[in-house]
């Protein structure tokens, strides 16, 4: 009898152990059963969906922070204009405050993405902090990254970008 109790005790271990890992191995989604991030576009132009509406980015800014001199504020929009840098649209946008140097952020509750957008509801701001922002190349006047931003299946962004350097 405790020949087989050490049996079934061992098979229940084993059991739970392969369970926990093909859990592990599955695809993590974003809030509410979002498409996984892993399935998001960072190979091509920055391009995603905010409020349902899809959207791809024309411009992307990055202007030094007020509150913080070590960070900048990075601003990314679907609207066309001539002048980035002195510019404020009203237009759907993604927002974004870090350092401005080669690196990877991932986001999470503390670096983060804020997606923002005019609804039915006023201005609505969601906080992606799913993704991260990986800045490859920086020069006098550009940077270059790549991105991936996810909240739900409503809110995404991903892809590459050019973010004129604002001073």
């Amino acid at each position: 009898m405790k020949k087989l109790f050490i049996l079934l005790s061992m098979g229940m271990l084993l059991i739970s152990c392969i369970e926990a890992e093909v859990s592990a191995d599955e695809k993590p989604s974003t809030k509410d059963g979002a498409l996984a991030h892993e399935d998001i576009d960072t190979q091509n132009e920055l391009n995603g969906k905010i409020n349902g509406a899809s959207w791809r980015y024309t411009y992307a800014i990055a202007k030094k922070s007020i509150l913080d001199p070590t960070k900048y504020n990075y601003s990314f929009y679907d609207e066309e204009i001539s002048d980035a840098c002195s510019h404020f649209p009203q237009a759907a946008m993604a927002l974004y405050s870090g350092k401005l140097e080669v690196s990877k952020i991932s986001f999470n509750n503390l670096n983060n993405m804020t997606l923002s957008f005019n609804s039915d509801n006023g201005y609505q701001n969601l906080i992606a902090t799913i993704g991260f922002i990986k800045i490859e190349e920086i020069n006098d006047d550009f940077a270059y990254a790549t991105l991936k931003a996810a909240y739900d299946p409503q809110n995404y962004l991903g892809g590459k970008v050019e973010i004129k350097i604002c001073d």
